[in-house]
């Protein structure tokens, strides 16, 4: 570099890598000049810059060589910004592709560039003619010049047509392809080995970490790229290929000799490693160690592997070696500790099948975390009712605003852990007790059945369950003889209960059900008095068949004022034609007036029980009248209980 003045002297530590050094000194510079601008943002990129090409400019067909791969490191850089669509983005990276291919000479810049281009219309996953004719383009390009990188970039191709398709047709062509490729004349190797794993074409894995280890036998990153891809892939044997002294390092890694035992099946070897293996890996995991970037894809990437075809990134410990560990350890604690991180990477039938194991977590640790992993149906008849309760507990008494059940659509079995909550409950101070129930009510925990559950004969002691439960099933299969002696003994039982039940009781549950039918509404003094006015005259029992009645009953109207008028009408409609009772009436009115019509009466009868009106209310009326008009001015004035 000749010449004086400022941007010589950029220039001058452009040259000699001092990127940041050099940045400072473009920045202080006008940037009018494009040449200018591009070993700014050169310097940018080399230094670290995420926003290297902020002040590059989109003057594509004006840019130096260096200037079109600036242009695609920086597309690289935004390809995935929310504020372009597909369809600008197919613009921009055709726009390139064409200036890229008119450039004359710099044959290897362009080849890459090329390259680059056909990678990222895969890359970006958007199947559209656009992307499809860049594709093409490119792939004409690289064969029409003999270049080598021709075949990976179809491999690479390939493979994302696998991972969006993986129809027969689809595995046959990549086998194929596959089959074709001889290791020593790829220059990309680590495609070739990606792709054969893919399809389990091992012998062909094998070939490509073989030229490996050849072609990088001095690249300080050849062991660790070897002993990760061993261990990713569970195959001690890839380490064969290494020279002799990079192998013994390998062999010297800890999660390496824990992969020859598992291999080995050497199960004492195993549970001494594993005993002194972190749960989540150690600090420095052979498979976060860095890999080697081959050259198309260092230029691309700038030594970033993590992406399709490459040697890859750093792989989830627990997905790779805790999932190998839990399935090889005895059932244990040890076991357990490693099944808290693989269980992100299990499929469900398989979580299933670990839901002990996932409980066991749970009811050690009582923590959140662990108790997401249990909301499953396997977990919830399985897990510890009092560990459940215990966090349940503690949760609400900190007055947490979510609900720990949010988000999932599991149906809880209640019957297991409200009993628990509600002993747990009796056992804290007042204040603390009223504080945890509010949570709990919020997060919807039924610590009383709703009305539906308990009208329908859920909530009753689990001593009655099995009993009740029987009973229902064997009815079908009993004759009618047995079947009207099962009859007389549930009358006499309900005859029994119905001795038991003080009608303080039978007001209590009457007016907390009723209360619990128009919730989050609640009965005044008056509505109670006339609750307890029904069940006065129809018992408890009769009243809560009366209200499910009502609420499954077509004509039932929720945004009534009062549901009353209508329960009332129901319970008479229960009771049936009341024959006897109607006989009575009749037999009390001939007593006291002449000339009865009981057709005429009939019909008032049939008109008052209608309107919700007692038979036993037209009893009481008919003992005190003197007169027919009387009697129709008296039934026409009564009022539903």
């Amino acid at each position: 570099m000749h010449g004086t003045g400022v941007e010589a002297e950029a220039d001058r530590l452009l040259i000699s890598d001092r990127f940041c050094e050099a940045a400072e000194v473009y920045q202080s510079l006008d940037l009018i000049d494009m040449n200018r601008r591009e070993k700014l943002a050169y310097s940018l990129y080399y230094a670290g810059q995420n926003d290297f090409y902020r002040d590059l400019g989109t003057e594509i067909e004006q840019a130096t060589p260096w200037g079109l791969a600036l242009h695609l490191w920086a597309f690289i850089a935004k390809r995935f910004r929310s504020d372009e669509t597909a369809d600008i983005r197919a613009e921009k990276l055709a726009q390139l592709l064409q200036a890229i291919l008119k450039l004359e000479g710099w044959s290897r810049l362009r080849e890459f560039l090329i390259a680059g281009c056909w990678f990222q219309s895969l890359q970006l996953a958007h199947e559209t003619s656009a992307m499809r004719s860049i594709q093409s383009k490119a792939s004409i390009a690289l064969e029409a010049s003999d270049s080598k990188l021709h075949a990976s970039l179809e491999l690479c191709a390939r493979l994302f047509n696998f991972y969006r398709d993986r129809t027969n047709p689809q595995v046959k062509a990549l086998e194929k392809l596959v089959a074709s490729i001889h290791a020593d004349d790829t220059p990309v190797l680590s495609v070739l080995y990606c792709a054969a794993m893919t399809i389990g074409d091992i012998q062909q894995a094998r070939s490509a970490i073989s030229v490996l280890c050849q072609r990088y036998k001095d690249h300080q990153l050849l062991e660790s790229t070897v002993s990760a891809i061993s261990a990713e892939a569970g195959r001690p044997e890839f380490l064969e290929f290494l020279p002799t002294e990079l192998k013994g390092i390998s062999l010297s890694r800890p999660e390496i000799r824990l992969l020859i035992a598992l291999t080995n099946h050497d199960h004492s070897g195993v549970l001494a490693i594993a005993q002194d293996m972190p749960a989540g890996g150690p600090a420095e995991s052979v498979l976060g160690l860095p890999r080697i970037a081959e050259p198309v894809f260092d230029f691309l990437f700038s030594g970033w592997t993590d992406h399709v075809g490459s040697w890859g990134g750093s792989s989830p410990w627990e997905a790779i070696f805790g999932d190998r560990l839990f399935r090889a350890l005895p059932p244990g604690a040890l076991r357990n500790t490693f099944l808290q991180g693989c269980r992100n990477f299990m499929e469900d039938e398989e979580l299933d099948s670990h839901a002990r194991e996932l409980c066991d977590l749970f009811e050690s640790s009582l923590s959140t975390d662990d108790f997401y992993w249990i909301l499953r149906p396997e977990c919830l008849q399985l897990v510890d009712a009092a560990s459940v309760t215990n966090y349940l507990i503690k949760t609400a008494s900190e007055e947490s605003k979510f609900s720990p059940f949010d988000g999932f659509e599991v149906e809880i079995p209640w019957y297991r852990f409200v009993p628990e909550i509600k002993e747990k409950l009796r056992a804290l101070q007042p204040n603390a007790r009223a504080v945890v129930e509010a949570v709990l009510g919020k997060w919807e925990v039924p610590l009383r059945p709703t009305l539906q559950q308990r009208l329908a004969g859920n909530g009753l002691p689990e001593v009655l369950d099995d009993p009740l439960r029987q009973l229902g099933a064997v009815i079908t299969d009993l004759d009618g003889n047995d079947l009207a002696y099962l009859q007389l003994a549930l009358m006499k039982l309900t005859a029994r209960v119905a001795e038991r039940i003080s009608p303080a009781a039978a007001n209590e549950v009457t007016v907390l059900a009723y209360n619990d039918f128009i919730s989050p509404n609640y009965l005044t003094e008056y509505g109670e008095g006339r609750i307890r006015t029904l069940t006065s005259r129809y018992g408890a029992a009769r009243f809560m068949q009366g209200l499910e009645a009502l609420m499954n009953s077509p004509d039932f109207d929720p945004e009534a004022d009062s549901q009353i008028p209508a329960l009332s009408k129901m319970l008479v409609t229960l009771q049936g034609s009341l024959q006897v009772r109607r006989a009575y009436l009749a037999g009390v009115l001939r007593n006291r007036l002449k000339n009865l019509n009981s057709h005429w009466l009939d019909q008032q009868v049939v008109e008052a029980m209608a309107r919700g009106v007692d038979i036993e209310q037209m009893i009481d009326l008919a003992k005190g009248v003197t007169s027919w008009d009387g009697w129709s001015d008296g039934l026409a004035s009564l009022e539903p209980y």
